[in-house]
């Protein structure tokens, strides 16, 4: 057991901080490109943020007053640092110059052997021997320290940057790069080491749920771009595509969560910039944006043209498996009017699919979609598929009707309906992805009324039962419940799948016995981030019912045994449904776990309080074959979750009514039925879940 993932205060803060660099005075003869946009951007995110979040506490760096220094800028994030508190929300902006240099050695966390910096207004060039060296750059690990600080006081992160090669950090008349050339540029002459390296200490409250979204304008290796644009009353102001496009989406977005903000503004930014433009979405996207109103609503996914196939961001583990049917709808459309084609799923990997669309019967009324490309004199039977895929940023993919695939059993009463009719007309219309309606009484989950409302109890041993008011907006609440159950079997039933590199993933779990603490530390000896296990560490016993005592420092070698990079996330799902994204490995708040052909890495994490007798907790790792390229890690940290506490929907807040979208907003360039997985079981039997 892992401690609880939601524990709210009564109240939390929110706080803001913009950083927008125009000017760089200390280069201007060294041939940096001035940006205009920046000072423009920092008053529309002013604008945007009083407008869809104007309880934040907002701090600007980038006005004469207070100027977008080095010094300034990092005083400010550990002023957030320090202040950040358990369920406080943080947005942290930044606008201007972006580059790549070279990683220093000691850079376990890269995995392109690169590091990413931003540049403040007293960036200086220093050249000696032939080479030039940045002066006051801002590495992405000086960055990442500050957002790990923050993230280990429970606060939730949302990072934004609008610059070129921002896509790990943790801007062509019109447009206009945000980028210097870095062929010829050193390291800064600052080297900092990466945060959450080797030796930090893993307490049991660093499994908490991911609590990191970022934006990213472009790609590790991409540009971000800057236009201008003519207001209302005429006159032209030059923005970044990038915070532009946000800032339409905040307008106009119609889901609850990051993930349906991306889209909206994927789609924004692709407009203008006339496609260049391709943002980075990355982190816990199915967490309540800061900016949009909670509300009831199936999630929206995107997709993309890939080796002549539909490919849709979303798959198994997201209630969407093979012959399912999904409706591909215009982005900014409203109601069934949007709907261009449909399409069914014809194989489903953990976080991909692959879409065929159905066309019409002869004689039946033509698709929408094909309309649309006789509209521009071609031939819908020679273009549908590259049309959809030129103008992928613009769309969006519902689900329609379920898949057959494996879902969870629900059984209720015949006088469940009767007695609450608008509840479960929500609940059966937010839960089709997930749960089979079934009037089986021994189906997996029971839903009763209760004196006290609703009471939902899973079979297992033992019995996991939550109870909820029966009052509005509870349909919400419970579907959530549902998903949470639903997504803990798909993980414990994931090594059961069919898979094409079966192999390729090996996990050994050792344990170093732990040592109770006192005070605020709950473990003497808690685990700690390595590249080994400690000599102390034993392999974990095979013949042991009570595996795990609470403090034990547990550590999983994950060995890569294929000739191809693995992108891979390590879950504990417990004996309630909990399900915790391991991040014991160094970066492992901010970014997944990439291992090389034929290498290992190990993932640390403190138990709790111990596995009791008779329950049972899975270790389960999923791979999936890395992009090529310097692509940003894929992981699967969205689906972390828990259920709520009985009678006490407020805890409910930082969930999302079943949006789990894949963690990148951009999909990976292998096939959707192609991952890897190992796993063990913990409790009365030490064998692999079937």
């Amino acid at each position: 057991m892992l401690l609880p993932l939601l524990c709210l205060p009564l109240r939390a803060a929110d706080r803001a901080l913009l950083v927008g660099v125009t000017d760089y005075p200390l280069v201007a003869d060294a041939g940096f490109q001035p940006l205009l946009g920046p000072k423009n951007d920092l008053r529309l995110m002013q604008q945007s943020l009083a407008k869809y979040w104007p309880d934040a506490t907002t701090t600007t760096l980038g006005e004469p007053e207070r100027p977008a220094t080095r010094d300034n800028i990092l005083s400010a994030l550990a002023t957030l640092a320090d202040a950040a508190g358990a369920q406080d929300r943080i947005l942290i902006y930044l606008s201007g110059h972006g580059a790549q240099i070279p990683a220093p050695p000691e850079a376990l966390a890269e995995t392109d052997g690169m590091d990413e910096i931003f540049l403040p207004s007293d960036i200086e060039i220093i050249r000696q021997n032939g080479r030039a060296e940045f002066h006051n750059a801002i590495r992405d690990d000086e960055i990442g320290q500050a957002l790990d600080q923050m993230l280990d006081r429970d606060a939730e992160v949302w990072l934004i940057v609008d610059a070129c090669h921002s896509g790990s950090l943790d801007r062509s008349a019109p447009l206009v790069a945000r980028a210097i050339d870095p062929l010829s540029i050193a390291a800064p002459d600052r080297p900092v080491l990466p945060a959450a390296q080797t030796g930090a200490t893993v307490q049991p409250d660093r499994m908490a749920a991911p609590r990191l979204i970022a934006f990213y304008a472009a790609a590790p290796s991409g540009k971000a771009y800057e236009r201008p644009v003519t207001t209302q009353t005429g006159a032209t102001t030059v923005h970044g595509v990038f915070t532009l496009a946000l800032s339409r989406a905040m307008a106009r977005v119609k889901g609850p969560s990051f993930s349906d903000l991306a889209q909206a503004t994927a789609a924004e930014a692709w407009r203008l910039s006339a496609g260049k433009e391709r943002p980075v979405f990355s982190g816990a996207l199915n967490r309540a944006s800061f900016v949009s109103a909670p509300q009831l609503a199936e999630p929206a996914y995107g997709l993309t043209l890939r080796d002549g196939e539909l490919v849709l961001a979303a798959g198994r583990l997201d209630g969407i498996g093979q012959g399912a049917v999904v409706t591909i709808e215009a982005a900014d459309a409203d109601g069934p009017d949007g709907a261009l084609a449909r399409a069914r799923v014809e194989t489903a990997g953990p976080g991909e699919a692959v879409l065929s669309l159905l066309l019409p019967p002869d004689g039946a009324p033509d698709l929408r979609l094909d309309r649309m490309i006789r509209a521009e004199n071609l031939d819908p039977d020679r273009v549908r598929l590259r049309w959809i895929g030129d103008r992928a940023p613009l769309l969006q993919v519902r689900l329609e009707q379920p898949g057959p695939g494996a879902r969870l059993a629900l059984f209720t009463p015949p006088d469940t309906d009767a007695a609450h009719p608008e509840l479960m007309a929500d609940l059966r219309r937010l839960t089709q992805r997930w749960i089979t309606w079934s009037t089986d009484e021994e189906a997996d989950i029971r839903l009763e009324p209760s004196p006290d409302g609703l009471v939902l109890t899973r079979r297992g041993a033992p019995p996991l039962t939550r109870t909820f008011p029966a009052g509005p907006g509870q349909g919400d609440a419970i579907s959530r419940a549902l998903a949470t159950m639903a997504r803990a079997a798909l993980l414990r039933d994931l090594p059961g799948s069919a898979s094409g590199m079966t192999d390729a993933l090996d996990m050994q779990v050792l344990v170093r016995a732990g040592q109770p603490g006192g005070g605020s530390t709950p473990c003497a000896n808690p685990a700690s981030i390595v590249t080994e296990p400690p000599p102390d560490a034993r392999p974990l016993p095979a013949d042991t019912a009570n595996a795990l005592a609470a403090c034990d420092a547990v550590y999983l070698r994950l060995r890569n045994l294929a000739d191809t990079p693995l992108d891979v996330s390590p879950f504990y799902v417990d004996a309630e449904d909990a399900v915790y994204f391991l991040t014991g490995y160094p970066g492992g708040d901010r970014q997944g776990l990439r291992l090389p052909p034929r290498t290992s890495r190990v993932v640390a994490f403190t138990e709790d309080a111990g596995t009791a007798p008779g329950q049972i907790v899975d270790l389960v790792a999923l791979a999936v074959p890395a992009r090529p390229g310097p692509e940003p890690v894929r992981d699967f940290r969205h689906l972390a979750g828990r259920l709520p506490d009985d009678a006490d929907p407020s805890r409910l807040d930082s969930l999302v009514a079943s949006a789990e979208p894949a963690a990148t907003y951009r999909g990976a360039a292998v096939a959707p039925d192609d991952f890897a997985f190992a796993a063990v079981r913990l409790g009365p039997t030490q064998e692999e879940p079937r």
